[in-house]
């Protein structure tokens, strides 16, 4: 079985990206490290422009897997304030924050997992340019 993305046309070329599937963490999702730093914004544009949108992390195992997959120094996650929801409208009570977070300031209103603290999320102002993850179902190919 072979399995794949609904849809993989990127927006950008140029940006480095990696393909992951985890198993044994509860979905059947296909992570997607993108290497090219955009705002929290942009990258979940970038997301629904491939059929996916920026990873939401329910578990400690899931956020570890993440934290693994790359040498960035801090990543877009799909966590933001509206109150504290994911970029899907799903509201999970899985938290992971670095200490003294999160802050409560006008302008940091969006997540990121820092990979040099274990994965720990901090608030960010959204414009910041990061790299991201995004997630989208899999699929199996008809062959």
């Amino acid at each position: 079985m072979t399995v794949k993305l609904k849809r993989a046309l990127f927006a950008k070329v140029g940006d480095v990206v990696h393909f992951f599937t985890f198993s044994g963490i509860g979905d059947a999702m296909s992570h997607i490290l993108v290497e090219g730093k955009q705002s929290w914004k942009d990258a979940r544009s970038y997301c629904w422009n491939i059929s996916s949108d920026l990873v939401i992390i329910d578990s400690e195992k899931e956020n570890g897997a993440i934290r693994n997959m790359s040498s960035s120094e801090s990543l877009w996650i799909g966590l933001f304030k509206d109150p504290w929801k994911w970029s899907n409208g799903s509201k999970s009570s899985f938290r992971f924050w670095d200490t003294g977070e999160p802050k409560i300031t006008n302008n940091r209103d969006c997540v990121a997992a820092n990979l040099k603290k274990e994965g720990r999320w901090s608030t960010e102002n959204c414009s910041k340019k990061l790299n991201f993850i995004c997630h989208g179902e899999n699929q199996k190919s008809p062959d």
